[in-house]
């Protein structure tokens, strides 16, 4: 009886460990566990999400060892099935690179996508799908980065920030260069103008105004990797201050001279690799490339609501964006999504 009780105990525990892995029982996980479903094969070498989190935009790559041709194909999440994506339509950027893209950038505005590739900058205007076709081309030496709000584009270096006027989009037309004074790392195009984070905080670039562009210097905002803009707030994360931190924060920029920080999470373990935000309550935040941790808004502070590791399927993940409590991400294998 003793030999059986034993058994028995050890049954029992082998019950709850199997229950509570398959629940996410490391204590990252919630409600059945994530669940991982691929939607695409595609070699996806960037994602990106408009503003108002309806389209998605992936820049794409097809060739062979010499021959590298850039793609961009829109995707909108079915409002009937959000597992499934429907695939817009594709604009083929006329971009061609002996190899593999080693610089490739994708920002994703109300009314343009703007992809860098190499010095290439190129875009498309979104304004009538389904029709895609690129719209503009140009060669910028050293661009790593490009963002576009109505006439304007705005496409940094590794030494400066360049805007162009494209209200002809087939000649766009230099208008300024500013010095930025330091490395700029992220972009978001808005409305009334650029918000560009850099290694000590931000700039605000309002192209109607360029005499007087608004520089932060804020550690707490230093260093932004990715920045959402919607209304008057960003939601931005990156490397924390704190060495071996990772940060989420949103900040009241409605006076962009005079940020507020309304909440501010620096001390998420791991390295920072990616951050996306569904412009509702929900985000995400990719750690060292293979966790993928889940958080919501509140008022004034951030809430964790699980997170799941991308090794549980062999891969690791480049870039995720969030919509609608759905997180998409890409990996070697393709395009695919996390729900939790």
């Amino acid at each position: 009886m003793k030999e059986l009780s034993i058994f028995f105990r050890v049954l029992l525990l082998a019950l709850v460990g199997f229950l509570l892995s398959a629940c996410g029982g490391d204590g990252s996980g919630s409600g059945g566990g994530p669940v991982r479903m691929q939607m695409d094969t595609l070699s996806v070498r960037a994602l990106a999400i408009e503003g108002q989190g309806q389209d998605m935009a992936v820049l794409t790559e097809t060739g062979q060892a010499v021959s590298w041709v850039g793609h961009l194909v829109f995707y909108q999440q079915d409002s009937q099935n959000p597992d499934r994506l429907l695939n817009l339509g594709t604009a083929d950027l006329g971009v061609s690179t002996q190899g593999s893209f080693s610089i490739a950038d994708l920002s994703y505005g109300p009314d343009w996508a703007v992809a860098t590739i190499e010095s290439n900058v190129t875009g498309v205007s979104t304004v009538n799908p389904p029709v895609f076709k690129r719209d503009f081309l140009l060669q910028v030496p050293g661009a790593v980065k490009a963002s576009a709000t109505g006439n304007w584009l705005l496409v940094a270096t590794s030494t400066d920030l360049r805007l162009y006027d494209i209200s002809n989009p087939a000649t766009p037309t230099p208008s300024q260069t500013i010095s930025s004074g330091t490395q700029t790392i992220g972009m978001v195009a808005t409305m009334n103008g650029f918000f560009v984070s850099t290694e000590g905080g931000y700039l605000f670039i309002d192209p109607m105004n360029l005499g007087n562009v608004t520089k932060i210097t804020n550690p707490d905002l230093a260093k932004a990797q990715k920045v959402y803009c919607y209304g008057s707030k960003l939601y931005l994360a990156g490397p924390s201050k704190f060495a071996g931190k990772s940060k989420i924060a949103r900040v009241d920029v409605s006076v962009p001279e005079n940020p507020a920080i309304e909440v501010l999470e620096d001390t998420i373990d791991g390295e920072y690799f990616d951050f996306a935000f569904d412009g509702i309550d929900t985000c995400h935040i990719l750690i060292d490339g293979e966790k993928i941790a889940k958080y919501k808004f509140a008022q004034n502070y951030l809430t964790f609501m699980g997170a799941a590791y991308l090794t549980s399927y062999g891969e690791k993940a480049s870039q995720i964006f969030s919509h609608k409590g759905v997180c998409y991400f890409s990996s070697p294998d393709g395009l695919g999504i996390f729900k939790f």
